[in-house]
């Protein structure tokens, strides 16, 4: 007997194992017998023709590929999401198919070859890796929406706060003591508007829609001295210092480049400690330069490879009120006008974040699908 005789002969059975084989070994589930099944009679159909073709024997359904590569197994990695499955269990789940697959043949005592083991073990290794792609596409797409509606939504009662302080701090007859209070309510508020701006943003690139840019024309040094005198205001017992020669013009999203701008400085106040923070900007060649340093802590050697990354904070302390995003959104933003972020830490240079930009960004030469 062939393994592909076996499997149709006892497809029944083999289905059965599996299943008590996936509910003694993976974690519990409130899902029926038949929902735990899902795709898997309709794989070991197609498998039982891929390796009747591995056999030698003619076969008009033989398919073009193998299993693992059938939408199937993407179905099944969207279903399972639904389900509440982890990634985990779903990678278990083909393993566990494999071993039953083995152990039935071994106590039917057919004998494979090596083209039907390779059939065997590449159909189920490639529907692992296509159930788990579509998982984890469809669970970012998923935490993306509900991000960006969260961001969406909160914008909404920030600004009533936002328009409430501002009715109240204009009133003359406000002590000194009400006047902190509120503008300290207005930090808190800028802070929290531009959280909800990165969940906006990093929604739409995990969505796959890209950083939209409006390039127009502007002055680097002066979307710099914006930044650096905010910065200057919400924190008065650091030294900020600005180096940077009047009007460099450029084509560039002014509103974007401000706030990446204002990620890389407020990341070097979170993370330089009390060293003052330099910013520098600069033209070179087709290209404008900004840099900003600060002469704390080094970075770790091992955050360095997966600093831009979401959700990844720069000293992964408590102390740090980042939600991680800022330096993601920021590399976003770099990207979509076409130019490069870098940094350099080390004990004795400190730490700099470079970016460097084209003088002229055409809206129309934009890839918003970056």
């Amino acid at each position: 007997m062939r393994l592909w005789q076996l499997l149709s002969e006892h497809r029944a059975d083999l289905l059965h194992q599996w299943t008590a084989s996936l509910q003694a070994n993976a974690r519990p589930t409130a899902m029926s017998p038949r929902t735990l099944l899902d795709h898997l009679p309709d794989f070991i159909d197609d498998l039982i023709v891929a390796l009747r073709a591995a056999a030698g024997v003619a076969s008009d359904d033989s398919p073009a590929s193998l299993p693992g590569e059938s939408p199937i197994s993407r179905v099944h990695g969207a279903q399972r999401l639904r389900a509440g499955i982890s990634a985990a269990q779903l990678v278990e789940e083909y393993g566990l198919l494999h071993a039953v697959i083995v152990r039935f043949s071994h106590a039917h005592a057919v004998q494979r070859t090596l083209a039907e083991e390779e059939v065997l073990a590449l159909s189920i290794a490639r529907a692992s890796m296509e159930a788990v792609t579509q998982y984890t596409d469809d669970r970012d797409q998923e935490q993306g929406l509900i991000l960006g509606v969260l961001g969406h939504d909160l914008r909404s009662p920030l600004t009533t706060l936002r328009l409430a302080a501002d009715t109240l701090i204009r009133r003359a007859d406000l002590p000194d003591s009400v006047i902190k209070v509120l503008l300290r309510t207005f930090r808190s508020m800028n802070r929290m508007e531009r959280l909800t701006g990165d969940l906006v943003d990093f929604a739409r690139e995990r969505r796959g829609f890209g950083m939209p840019i409006l390039p127009a024309p502007m002055n680097l040094d002066e979307v710099c001295r914006v930044v650096v005198d905010d910065a200057e205001a919400q924190h008065a017992d650091r030294a900020i210092t600005l180096d940077a020669r009047p009007r460099l013009a450029c084509v560039l999203d002014r509103d974007r480049i401000t706030q990446a701008l204002q990620n890389l400085v407020g990341n070097a106040l979170e993370h330089g400690g009390t060293s003052p923070v330099h910013v520098r900007a600069a033209t070179e060649d087709a290209h404008v330069t900004v840099e900003v340093h600060n002469g704390g802590p080094p970075i770790p050697a091992a955050l360095l490879p997966v600093l831009f990354d979401p959700f990844t904070r720069g000293d992964h302390t408590a102390r740090s009120r980042s939600v991680g995003l800022g330096l993601y959104i920021t590399q976003a933003i770099v990207r979509a006008h076409g130019g490069t972020l870098t940094v350099e830490s080390t004990a004795e240079a400190g730490t700099t974040f470079r970016l460097s930009l084209p003088r002229e960004v055409a809206a129309a030469n934009v890839d918003l699908s970056r």
